[in-house]
């Protein structure tokens, strides 16, 4: 199938998995909404081990492949924790109005690290879409909180380091994708996820945070979304085997733009000016996307 298809659908399933991730967050601490969202990819590992000799019936993991998905895994959830340390720490519009600036990075880095070649026009789409999703992020005018000099330092940090991480992990994933098929890369990264993230229940239940982890809600929300995330990242790995790392890490950035369609039509939300420009860019961003592609 196309690129399109596989785009859409991740933005799709990546939309509504936000959705339950703002809930697991307002339910359940951020350690334990981290934890209990990557618990799940065990659940993915052992699915995925059972399935591959269905897929490819000579499956196999490579050199190659274990390298850039080991990347892969360390990047996501490092910017997965610091993402969420600053969702506790100040409004979480301020910290995706920062964040959807990740595209940019994509499109900067695609070129000198997966050889890509660079586009201009691609670079204003990223921009488009990128100012288009924090404009939406910022629309609900939330009082931000007031800060010390030393937590506005780490939270910016955090922010920048989060921003940064979800660049390359697009750009990591289409160089795994040189050395290895679609569902072996996903199951080398979910593995090396699963491993990682018993690393930290471990160290969690060395330091006393283990309770954390029976929040009921952390478990409930945290599993929609992880299931929401997974269909996504699937189809995110299909598309980039159908085109290159920039167009796909600029299309799939206007998946908030499905979170807030959501809320405007089921929750009631009002379509302030704010965010009708924010949506008038992301869509713009995404059709000179499409057109220099």
């Amino acid at each position: 199938m196309s690129s399109f298809f596989w785009t859409g659908l991740t933005l799709l399933t990546w939309g509504v998995a936000g959705i339950f991730d703002k809930k697991a967050v307002e339910s359940a601490d951020p350690k334990a909404v981290f934890v209990t969202f990557h618990l799940f990819l065990a659940v993915v590992t052992l699915v995925l081990w059972i399935a591959l000799p269905w897929i490819y019936a000579d499956w196999h993991i490579t050199p190659g492949v274990l390298l850039w998905e080991g990347l892969n895994a360390v990047a996501a959830m490092v910017a997965f924790l610091l993402y969420y340390y600053a969702m506790s720490k100040t409004q979480a519009s301020w910290v995706l109005g920062i964040t959807a600036g990740y595209p940019i990075i994509g499109q900067l880095l695609s070129t000198p690290l997966t050889g890509e070649p660079f586009k201009f026009s691609s670079l204003t789409a990223a921009a488009l879409v990128s100012v288009g999703v924090a404009l939406v992020g910022w629309s609900g005018g939330e009082e931000q909180k007031k800060l010390d000099h030393r937590d506005k330092v780490v939270l910016i940090s955090c922010v920048a380091g989060s921003t940064v991480l979800w660049g390359l992990l697009g750009i990591f994933e289409k160089l795994a994708l040189n050395y290895g098929r679609p569902f072996e890369t996903y199951f080398a990264q979910a593995t090396w996820k699963t491993i990682l993230v018993v690393l930290v229940v471990v160290l969690c239940k060395k330091y006393g945070y283990v309770t954390a982890f029976r929040t009921p809600g952390a478990w409930k929300f945290s599993w929609l979304s992880a299931a929401g995330v997974t269909a996504g990242n699937i189809a995110y790995i299909l598309a980039l085997t159908t085109s290159t790392a920039g167009y796909v890490i600029t299309m799939t950035a206007g998946y908030p733009l499905v979170m807030y369609v959501f809320a405007l039509a089921f929750l009631k939300e009002k379509l302030n000016v704010i965010r009708a420009a924010g949506i008038a860019l992301i869509v713009a961003g995404a059709v000179a996307m499409q057109l220099s592609s």
